[in-house]
């Protein structure tokens, strides 16, 4: 069953039809043009200045005082602080790092016993002036005496080279001589030193004495014994003897040198910061001497590794001792090798050696490098599918209109006849 259209006569309504499928064709969407989005989007500095700077700009512009109101001036918004530039705040927390792990902290024990008084005291203070004066500032210091057992004069905490030397050049000779005190008030402090600031310091612990302990019961010993255990706890001791005095630490401490006048003294205080010097002299004492021949000889021939064949045919030493006077057996002799076999009359034919195969190439690649894409592929796909859209916009736009349309002329020409 078909239904027949009505033909529309109307002029009115042809007219109307046309309007309305102009008006479809304009409100349809289709692909924008490029260069009427580049003539809408296009401005210039200047005009963008002059659209910023013009009163329309403004959303929001500042309403006339009032007769008899006084007029309110903005106030200046504060200047921001000047802050430091990144790289130098980072520099800053590098080097301080790298002070805090590489840095070095010298604690002094200087004796001033009443065995100093006269010109020992007045060379040694003059022999440590000179050495304060030449260290580096960026060494931490401390200094402790022989007063009431060892007191800590200057802490680290508050320790520079120029302290030290003031607080040396006003030291008297009048105390006994409390080493092992004065040695447990370091290893205290430094303790305290690597849990607050950092573990990573290398501590030198300087020891100038010129005389024993007389405080402790354990004399030399104990203070030997205290020496170990601070070289345990990675503290570097460094003994000088004055005069003739503090043999007993020779062996035992890190470093220990011997002065007798001022200037033997200045040389071994500019060793105490240097690291073990490969020139400086090595010295074995009996006693090691005995210690080292008592250690078990490895040979090489003992610590190769022997497969199980060479094993087996290798006669096994004995390495149990022996009683005096005897000797040990001798090895079993090996039996002499067998005679090499004649050569045969007729000898087989030898079979000439193949030749190598060549070598074959590998296959090629079909493609050395990837297919590639035409510049214009998406640009053409982008057109194409923007007249698909705008046909599809127009029909389904245009064609509900279009029957609105005839429906109301359909109706118009009945309700006249």
């Amino acid at each position: 069953m078909s239904i027949a259209m009505p033909r529309i006569t109307s002029a009115r309504a042809r007219a109307l039809l046309c309007a309305c499928a102009a008006l479809c064709l304009l409100l349809a969407p289709g692909p924008a043009s490029p260069m009427l989005h580049a003539q809408e989007t296009a401005t210039t500095p200047a005009a963008a200045a002059e659209t910023a700077s013009s009163p329309e700009a403004d959303p929001m512009p500042t309403p006339p005082p009032l007769a008899g109101q006084a007029t309110l001036k903005p106030e200046a918004a504060p200047a921001p602080a000047p802050s430091a530039p990144l790289s130098d705040t980072t520099d800053s927390s590098l080097d301080a790092e790298y002070k805090a792990q590489t840095g070095t902290a010298i604690t002094i024990i200087f004796d001033n016993s009443g065995s100093m008084y006269g010109k020992k005291l007045k060379e040694a203070k003059q022999a440590f002036a000179w050495w304060l004066e030449k260290a580096p500032d960026s060494y931490a210091w401390s200094l402790i005496t022989f007063e009431q057992g060892g007191t800590l004069r200057v802490p680290f905490s508050d320790g520079d080279r120029t302290k030290i030397a003031n607080q040396v050049r006003t030291l008297l000779a009048n105390t006994d001589t409390p080493i092992v005190r004065s040695l447990k008030v370091a290893m205290k402090q430094i303790k305290d030193r690597r849990a607050k600031a950092s573990p990573y310091e290398r501590h030198v612990v300087l020891l100038f004495t010129d005389g024993a302990e007389n405080q402790d019961k354990g004399g030399n010993g104990a203070v030997n014994r205290t020496i170990r255990e601070m070289r345990a706890e990675n503290v570097e001791v460094v003994g000088i003897g004055y005069h003739g005095e503090g043999d007993y630490m020779r062996g035992t401490a890190t470093r220990f040198y011997q002065a007798n006048n001022e200037e033997a003294l200045q040389s071994g205080l500019s060793k105490v910061d240097a690291e073990i010097d490969m020139n400086d002299d090595v010295k074995v004492t009996p006693l090691e001497l005995e210690a080292m021949a008592k250690l078990p000889v490895v040979r090489a021939s003992d610590a190769a590794p022997k497969s199980h064949d060479k094993l087996a045919a290798t006669p096994a030493e004995d390495n149990t001792a022996l009683p005096s006077g005897s000797t040990p057996a001798p090895a079993p002799k090996s039996a002499p090798p067998a005679p090499p076999a004649p050569p045969a009359a007729n000898p087989p034919p030898v079979a000439p050696a193949t030749p190598p195969a060549a070598p074959v190439a590998p296959p090629r690649p079909s493609h050395s490098h990837p297919p590639v894409r035409a510049v214009d592929d998406w640009n053409w796909f982008g057109t194409i599918l923007g007249l698909f859209t705008g046909a599809a916009s127009f029909i389904f736009c245009f064609v509900p209109i279009v029957m609105i349309i005839i429906v109301f002329t359909l109706r118009k020409s009945k309700y006249k006849r």
